[in-house]
């Protein structure tokens, strides 16, 4: 099999999450990847979220960095794993808040109080028309 060229691609200017200091976006055999710059591991998808996940040795989504520099571990403090785009600080010793549990439900049915009454045709009556030209139908 043939070796793919890989194109270091600019970080964009919209761009603004300190953790993409720590990776380089690379295009190679036509799809766009994540290189951690400690340890040159590749990441296919997931996006900046695995790549904190794997700077900051949270395990999760993606395996820990094993060369990154004990200076860059402190980027913990500007993680996000929320997902709401706003800066979340984790203490060492904070207690950690039980997980919700998801139950899982099945198909909703609407109960027969909350459908519509079906109308027969008897019940329906109908105005005669009125004509808009003037004569009677």
């Amino acid at each position: 099999m043939a070796s793919t060229s890989e194109v270091i691609l600019p970080i964009g200017t919209q761009k603004h999450d300190p953790a993409w200091k720590h990776c380089l976006m690379i295009r190679s055999g036509g799809r766009t990847k994540l290189k951690c710059v400690y340890c040159s591991k590749l990441f296919l998808g997931g996006g900046i979220h695995r790549i904190k996940e794997h700077l900051a040795r949270q395990k999760g989504n993606a395996s820990c960095c094993p060369r990154v520099p004990t200076e860059a571990i402190p980027i913990n403090n500007v993680l996000d794993f929320s997902g709401t785009g706003s800066a979340e600080v984790r203490e060492e010793n904070a207690v950690k808040a039980p997980e919700k549990v998801r139950k899982r439900r099945g198909r909703k049915r609407a109960s027969p109080q909350l459908l519509p009454r079906l109308v027969t045709a008897g019940e329906v009556t109908v105005p005669p028309l009125k004509s808009t030209s003037g004569s009677a139908v």
